[in-house]
């Protein structure tokens, strides 16, 4: 190689130019912004909001996938129970929200029952107070698969707007300022609750709907959900009045868990809002304890009836007849307490205006302390029983007869009146062939004595 090439390839390597090209990684100077001091605000301002600018971008894209199917909302359906309270059935909503990954259970019907007397108590003045309790969903299936009683679910169908809405009325209810409620059996439970919450999701076309009248009343629901109990359910029946047998809205049917879950799976869901409002009925745990004997009021009274005639015919011409008939009178006295004390010193909408009070009540005591055996032999008693008997029949016989010209509310209570009707009228014949039922007593010492004469002999 000659000198001369030599040169220029020395002075070729060693100009700057070449290693800017050579090496562009490398910079022969470090710029001013990126000096090795703290960097100015302007740099961190450029930073900080190009780096938020990336947040909200996918904080907003990820809350825009939320509100596409943000909640999800399954109604809760479960059964009937052993327990007289469980009777009735049960319901909840059950809140599945994809932001939080929340799977809980909003369940209106809490209550305490640490004391069954101040329960009972606050129930027949309307001070009794329930509360939402938010529990986990599969907490609510081994509670009630516990208890055996059917448990099903039913998916329903909300747009985003309704589903958002339902989810915000039942957070709003289960804040601890909210959660406490007063109870009413027939407009403020655990099923209308759910009920106001799905109208105001859905709007006026809710409640449009459910104003027709399917012929159910208080007392039809009351009797179809008491078989299992034949006493309660005759004492229920018994102590309900006119206002039991009004006829009902679907609206107002929708107190029980499973009319509000008939309303939502009716078929004119699918003509209005072109899709089911729920899905079919799924069941997570069936009851497995066999149904029991559905009791009916009707052959129940009446079997009463024809018991005591019976009772009446068996002791007619005996000594025993005043024990039966003062025992007969104990529990028409009873009951009549029972029913006044029900109209008057409590604050139930049922009992108001019962007529079973003209025959039912508690003057009854005095035919009871009538019949004792020291007063049962007087002269006067018979006669005064006779007239006592004789008011109730007049009296029952003309609401009857107003009741047939529908003088008077409807209130399906004649085999009630029939009941107290044949007691009257046994002890008006009674009093009529014995006048003196003393004499009864003394002919049977009579034939007593006079057989054990004839023994001795």
């Amino acid at each position: 190689m000659t000198p001369f090439i030599s040169f220029l390839i020395i002075l070729l390597i060693s100009s700057p130019s070449y290693a800017q090209t050579t090496h562009p990684k490398q910079p022969t100077s470090r710029p001013t912004s990126y000096s090795t001091s703290r960097p100015n605000k302007q740099t961190k301002k450029r930073y900080y909001r190009r780096t938020n600018k990336r947040y909200y971008r996918r904080y907003y894209r990820r809350q825009r996938t939320f509100e596409m199917r943000r909640y999800s909302l399954d109604l809760i359906t479960i059964g009937q129970g052993d327990w007289l309270f469980t009777y009735f059935g049960h319901n909840a909503l059950h809140l599945k929200d994809y932001a939080h990954a929340r799977d809980i259970n909003f369940n209106f019907g809490t209550f305490s029952m640490h004391n069954p007397i101040q329960l009972i108590k606050d129930y027949i003045q309307f001070k009794m107070r329930y509360w939402v309790a938010i529990e986990s969903y599969s907490y609510a299936i081994r509670r009630y698969t516990w208890m055996n009683r059917t448990f099903s679910l039913r998916k329903i169908f909300l747009s985003n707007k309704e589903s958002i809405t339902l989810a915000k009325y039942l957070y709003n209810h289960a804040k601890y300022e909210n959660r406490i409620y007063p109870y009413h059996h027939y407009k403020s439970n655990c099923s209308t609750k759910l009920r106001d919450g799905l109208a105001l999701a859905i709007g006026p076309t809710f409640k449009k709907y459910a104003q027709q009248k399917r012929g159910w009343t208080y007392r039809k629901h009351i009797r179809d959900k008491m078989r299992p109990n034949p006493f309660i359910l005759l004492f229920m029946d018994f102590g309900m009045g006119p206002m039991a047998d009004r006829p009902l809205t679907w609206w107002e049917d929708m107190f029980l868990p499973d009319q509000l879950e008939a309303y939502l799976a009716a078929p004119f869901w699918q003509k209005i809002r072109h899709k089911k409002l729920v899905s079919t009925a799924k069941i997570i745990y069936k009851r497995t304890k066999p149904p029991s004997w559905n009791w009916n009021v009707y052959p129940l009274i009446y079997g009463q009836i024809l018991l005591i005639l019976l009772l009446a015919a068996f002791f007619w011409k005996k000594t025993k007849f005043r024990f039966f008939f003062r025992l007969l009178m104990f529990f028409v006295a009873f009951l009549g307490t029972i029913l006044a004390f029900m109209m008057f010193a409590t604050k139930m909408p049922e009992p108001p205006n019962n007529a079973n009070i003209l025959l039912f009540h508690p003057f009854h005591w005095w035919v009871w302390w009538k019949t004792s055996s020291s007063r049962w032999k007087l002269e006067s008693t018979p006669r005064l029983l006779r007239h006592y008997f004789m008011i109730h029949l007049i009296i029952g016989l003309i609401y009857l007869i107003l009741k047939i010209f529908s003088v008077v509310p409807i209130q399906t209570n004649l085999h009630y009146f029939i009941f107290m009707l044949s007691i009257s009228l046994m002890a008006i014949i009674y009093f009529i062939i014995y006048p003196y039922p003393s004499s009864i007593e003394e002919d049977s010492e009579q034939t007593s004595t006079e057989k054990n004469i004839s023994s001795s002999h």
